[in-house]
């Protein structure tokens, strides 16, 4: 008999433990499912890296350093590790150098540069689970202006009280000395475009300077980041609110789920993942929630609750509708169009080069003779009549004359002395070629529009806990 009760007393305390074992079951079962599934709900699959560029095309100068983190890659997003980033491109010109720097929004520390001018095609590949490819195309010249960066438009507050215009300005000291700015048409106190020049002042003392204007739009701020802050401070006291209610929720569910039965603890359990599974199908009756953002504006009659039949005292989500309206601005970029010197030829006709030289000719001569006879009596020349004149002398005087021959020398002139003028050729008549340059070789700046402007609507749904979907 003692053996008896003793048996059905082990039976009686192994039945209560069971019991209580099923109990505590449940509710393990009741939490695990619920979490499995919100767990199940969170996991998503990994997605492809994300290449965000600067932009699509880049001009830059000859040899210049372009920072890959800096003037390429904006950031690459990626849920899987990043196996490798590779930077390619299909010429001899194209350098690559590896920094030691560190990764900077997942953008490793690589320069690049160009060695000639020129049109480039860059391709950016990422690898994790998947591999991504994203091509940047590159304008290189040796324009002075291709060596600086960050000359843009600018949008600046009305009534500001100072304006860094060389705030992002960068360039390559190695051509360029210095960049100057003149900012003295902008009224800081009136709304409007304005034009800002900037002057970049080459190394070389050979070179001349070069200006860029840009346009300054002055206007007022943007009211949505006006609100920013009073929108954060409401958020973090509706954050603590949530916090408290969620506590409060969970100490209640442990009480509720010790007192009651297995088979109660499973009913409620399918109960609430049946409700949880209707969370995005249910359309409840809207419920009015005031913010403090004036660029928002609550839906009408879409808010939807998610419900725990488990425990009434649960947060109940109460989605309020918000729509965003973002303009984004045009997208475009500066193309530099190279034009030659426009020219011609003129032919110049130069008369030849000569001068006059005087030459002094002496006169020609020669020496000449003559052999005559003279007259003893009377001296006189009696060539060829001799014994005729001395018979007269004799007939009339009665003297017996006689006559001798005698050589006379003499100088005949063939030609006189003379002056010769003569001309003496310096340099021929020719023909000259001269390039005549009607318009020097200059640089085009086109702007080339890539996107036109556009609005964006952005619709989300907030709870009051700070939940959004």
């Amino acid at each position: 008999m003692k053996k008896i009760k003793s048996l059905v007393e082990s039976h009686k305390t192994i039945c209560i433990v069971g019991v209580l074992l099923v109990l505590l079951g449940g509710f393990v079962f009741g939490i695990g499912g619920v979490s499995g599934k919100e767990t199940r709900a969170e996991s998503k699959e990994s997605e492809p890296p994300i290449i965000t560029l600067y932009e699509e095309k880049l001009t830059v100068g000859v040899n210049a350093d372009i920072s890959l983190q800096t003037d390429v890659i904006k950031s690459i997003e990626c849920d899987d590790t990043i196996r490798d980033v590779d930077v390619q491109c299909e010429s001899d010109s194209f350098h690559l150098k590896k920094g030691e720097g560190k990764t900077k929004n997942g953008v490793p520390d690589f320069t690049l540069s160009f060695a000639k001018e020129g049109e480039y095609t860059v391709s950016i590949v990422v690898e994790s689970s998947e591999k991504v490819t994203k091509t940047v195309a590159f304008h290189v010249n040796d324009n002075l202006i291709s060596y600086v960066k960050g000359i843009k438009n600018l949008t600046v507050d009305l009534n500001a009280e100072k304006v860094d215009y060389l705030k992002d300005i960068s360039y390559d000291k190695n051509f360029v000395k210095e960049v100057k700015v003149d900012s003295s048409k902008v009224d800081l106190k009136k709304e409007g475009t304005y034009t800002v020049v900037y002057t970049i002042i080459p190394v070389s003392d050979t070179e001349k300077s070069v200006q860029k204007e840009v346009d300054v739009v002055v206007k007022k701020a943007d009211a949505k980041q006006d609100s920013s802050d009073a929108k954060d401070k409401n958020k973090d006291t509706e954050n603590k609110e949530s916090d408290s209610k969620t506590a409060k929720s969970n100490t209640e569910d442990k009480k509720s789920s010790t007192d009651k039965k297995s088979d109660t603890s499973v009913k409620n359990t399918s109960s609430s993942e049946s409700s949880n599974s209707k969370k995005e199908n249910q359309s409840n009756t809207s419920n009015t929630v005031n913010t403090n953002n004036t660029n928002q504006k609550p839906a009408e009659n879409t808010n939807t609750s998610s419900v725990n039949t488990n425990n009434s005292s649960n947060h109940v989500h109460q989605w309020v509708k918000y729509t965003d309206t973002i303009n984004h601005p045009e997208v475009s970029h500066v193309e530099y169009i190279e034009h030659s010197e426009v020219s011609h030829i003129e032919y110049i006709d130069h008369p030849e080069v000569s001068h006059i030289e005087y030459i002094e000719h002496p006169a020609e001569t020669h020496e000449e003779y003559r052999v005559w006879s003279e007259c003893f009596i009377c001296h006189a020349d009696i060539t060829d009549f001799e014994w005729d004149h001395l018979e007269e002398h004799a007939l009339k005087e009665g003297i017996a004359g006689g006559y001798a021959d005698r050589v006379e020398y003499y100088t005949v002139v063939d030609k006189p002395a003379w002056t010769e003028e003569k001309k003496v050729i310096d340099k021929a008549a020719w023909t000259e070629e001269k390039k005549v340059v009607d318009k020097a070789a200059w640089t085009e700046e086109k702007k080339v529009v890539d996107k036109a402007a556009w609005t964006e609507t952005v619709v989300t749904y907030k709870c009051s806990c700070g939940a959004q979907k």
